[in-house]
């Protein structure tokens, strides 16, 4: 018997006991979000919710029930002692002691959603409960070195006694979430709406699909992007380098299987592909790229259009991180141009990383 057929198993015996658990919250999310009724899901997609079941039916950990207490540390006192030399007849100089002065040394800090990550990592622990943990003793958010170090001999004392799992589960990412969206019929067929906000002076920037594919129907025959419509752009170069990337896929369709313009999605409650960063003001920060170009076998690359005065490096940082750590499946390009023009060095730089990165016959 295979470990899918295992896990499959035990998850419809478990949701047949209206999965029954130490973790009342695990209990209340799962039963809610299946509607007894009609048997569908209230919210999550089958995908998200047999993550879940598959996720939480081996965690022994109830999280909830371990206790963190805020360190008493007692700072010991340190000196600095200044030495002189002095002369004693019939023998050589000897250090006497000048003066004493007093040490203040000061910590280092991190800040505590940071290390509540680290705790997360390390123990396999539930973020957002350690970090409300974590949180409530330090309402300050930030955590000195010594803290942080004898929180996490508490935690390994309190830990040692339990057996934690953890399956390693993908989880489907929506592009678009329709569930944001407006529900409307038109001729038969089901769409999704929502109400987009542009300036006056910058209604050039909008493209439909009908309008786009009706004037460029002698060569847009793969009807790549346009995954809605109209796509509102920010800048001239946003839609001066989709209209490129398409004319150039035309013509060399390669393994992509489709593109998408996301840098108008920038709601979490309408999209799932979001990045979190920290910025140089220290606080967390939503980023949606420009642009994903998803080839068939997985592989996805990820398009940032700027002119050089509003780069971002702590954003830029973030995601070429992000790469860093999956560099087989994902590459990041940054095209920077001060013209309304994307230009040719940049589209070049995105035709080399979509005919190499992994070559055609990856």
């Amino acid at each position: 018997m295979t470990l899918h057929s295992i896990l499959k198993s035990k998850i419809l015996e478990w949701r047949r006991d209206n999965y029954q658990s130490d973790f009342s919250t695990i209990s209340e999310i799962l039963e809610y979000n299946l509607n007894p009724e009609t048997g569908n899901l209230r919210f999550l997609r089958k995908a998200q919710f047999e993550a879940l079941e598959t996720y939480w039916i081996d965690q022994k950990v109830d999280f909830e029930k371990i206790e963190i207490q805020k360190p008493e540390i007692i700072t010991e006192e340190s000196k600095k002692i200044i030495y002189d030399l002095k002369d004693i007849p019939d023998r050589k100089s000897v250090l006497i002691t000048q003066k004493k002065e007093k040490l203040v040394i000061e910590e280092d800090f991190v800040d505590v959603y940071s290390f509540a990550c680290e705790l997360s990592l390390l123990y396999r622990l539930p973020l957002m409960m350690v970090y409300e943990k974590i949180k409530s003793l330090y309402p300050e958010k930030e955590i000195s070195e010594s803290h942080a170090f004898e929180i996490k001999k508490q935690l390994e004392g309190k830990l040692k006694n339990y057996d934690i799992r953890e399956a390693k589960v993908e989880v489907a990412l929506a592009l678009i979430k329709t569930k944001s969206f407006s529900k409307e019929q038109r001729d038969e067929k089901i769409i999704y709406t929502t109400e987009i906000v542009y300036h006056k002076d910058k209604e050039n920037l909008l493209l439909k699909y009908e309008r786009f594919k009706e004037q460029n129907r002698g060569w847009y025959q793969l009807e790549f992007g346009f995954h809605y419509s109209p796509y509102n752009f920010d800048s001239n170069p946003e839609k001066d380098f989709f209209i490129n990337l398409l004319n150039m896929l035309n013509e060399d369709p390669a393994d992509i299987e489709d593109i998408y313009f996301t840098g108008a999605l920038s709601d979490p409650n309408k999209t799932d592909f979001i990045f979190e960063y920290k910025g140089k003001d220290g606080k967390w920060h939503n980023y949606t790229p420009d642009f994903l170009i998803k080839k068939k076998n997985g592989k996805m690359l990820i398009v940032e259009i700027k002119s050089e005065p509003y780069r971002d490096e702590a954003k830029e940082k973030a995601i070429k991180e992000i790469e860093g750590s999956n560099p087989d499946r994902l590459k990041y390009e940054i095209l920077i141009t001060d013209k309304d023009e994307i230009g040719f060095e940049n589209m070049n730089k995105v035709k080399e990383a979509i005919y190499e990165y992994g070559g055609k016959d990856a």
